[in-house]
């Protein structure tokens, strides 16, 4: 470990230079993510798709029905959120799981409010803390996380996609944004195709990772001695993500939990779908997911604003009329947006308790 500096803090790598670079340029990227949210808005509005939904159309749909859409919601969350210990489990065997899962509660609710999705930072900042796990590490297990959930996620949407009933034909445009709806499918199997490679590329670094480290550096190498060396020595760390790999407890409990993850938030989006007078079918709901999963990868608005309505929309607009789509759809996506929001604010909550509970408490794992 780095020796203090006379102000306390640690170089190198420390704690305190850590919390200063994640968190230098915070300014800039809080107004970078208003301007987005902004033109979002601006793009809603001229393409006649609304915000606010008819109040009508938002009234029709049962009070029961949030409820439940809402408790899923949260159950697919909490799945999500365990399965974590079974990546970190290889790397640091002694792990709390109820600290870890506080962590992991405050970390996804960090992604919706941050803006840019700089949230995803959060639970491998706050891991690394504890110093059981670097955060190198922590970053790790976190981007094996969202590459197998980009690939498990797309491949269901391609292929519900594939079964699912479309409008026919696809509308060339959005409402009366220019966009042709046609891109859409393309976008959730470019997706799927490039979370399977990326999947591939990893699991090989992680499989032989001295014939990856070499083609690292040969290949940064032509560029950048010094680049070379810091990628692969990055590359190396990311790869411990995989450490689970090799357990079949470990890897197939992952697995069925992130399966079990989804298939509740199928079912939860099913569900609303329908509440909201929509006759959507199980496979179309799937699509819906994967796609605004996509969707919202892209820079948003604090809140993923902006970037989840546009998705949402463009979703619907592959299985029901824009009439449709502008009433009972525009009042689904608000509902499940407040949801969303609300559910992130309890997530910070529940999750900041269970780290306070758990602060000095080792529990055997």
């Amino acid at each position: 470990m780095a020796a203090p500096n006379p102000d306390g803090s640690r170089s190198n790598g420390g704690p305190t230079s850590l919390k200063q670079r994640l968190f230098r340029g915070a300014a800039p990227r809080v107004v970078t993510s208003l301007l987005i949210g902004a033109g979002f808005v601006w793009l809603l509005a001229r393409g006649g798709l609304p915000l606010l939904p008819d109040r009508e159309a938002l009234r029709k749909i049962p009070v029961a029905v949030i409820v439940v859409f809402a408790g899923l919601t949260f159950v697919s969350t909490l799945l999500r959120t365990y399965r974590w210990i079974y990546l970190l489990r290889p790397i640091a065997p002694g792990v709390n799981p109820w600290r870890l899962t506080g962590l992991g509660l405050v970390g996804f609710g960090a992604i919706f409010f941050a803006p840019l999705r700089s949230g995803e930072v959060v639970r491998p900042f706050l891991l690394a803390q504890d110093g059981e796990v670097s955060f190198l590490q922590a970053v790790g297990t976190i981007f094996a996380e969202r590459v197998i959930d980009g690939v498990m996620l797309t491949l269901a949407s391609a292929l519900a996609l594939a079964s699912a009933t479309m409008v026919s034909p696809l509308p060339k445009s959005l409402g009366d944004l220019p966009l042709p709806l046609a891109t859409v499918p393309v976008a959730v199997y470019s997706a799927a195709a490039a979370f399977s490679g990326l999947f591939i590329v990893m699991t090989a670094f992680y499989v032989a990772r001295e014939r990856a480290r070499r083609l690292t550096r040969w290949l940064v190498g032509l560029v950048s001695v010094k680049a070379a060396d810091w990628a692969a020595g990055t590359l190396e760390r990311l790869a411990d993500g995989l450490r689970f790999l090799p357990s079949r407890i470990n890897l197939f409990s992952f697995l069925g939990m992130t399966a079990a993850g989804w298939l509740v938030a199928f079912a939860s989006q099913w569900f609303l779908l329908r509440g909201s007078g929509l006759p959507a079918s199980f496979v179309q709901a799937c699509a819906t997911v994967g796609i605004v999963g996509v969707g919202v990868t892209v820079p948003a608005g604090p809140g993923l604003f902006g970037a989840y309505q546009i998705a949402s929309f463009s979703a619907l607009a592959l299985f029901f009329p824009l009439e449709q789509v502008r009433s009972q759809g525009a009042a689904m996506i608000f509902v499940a947006y407040v949801v969303y929001l609300a559910l992130s604010a309890f997530q910070i909550l529940l999750g900041a308790l269970l780290m306070v509970r758990t602060r000095s408490a080792r529990l055997d794992v």
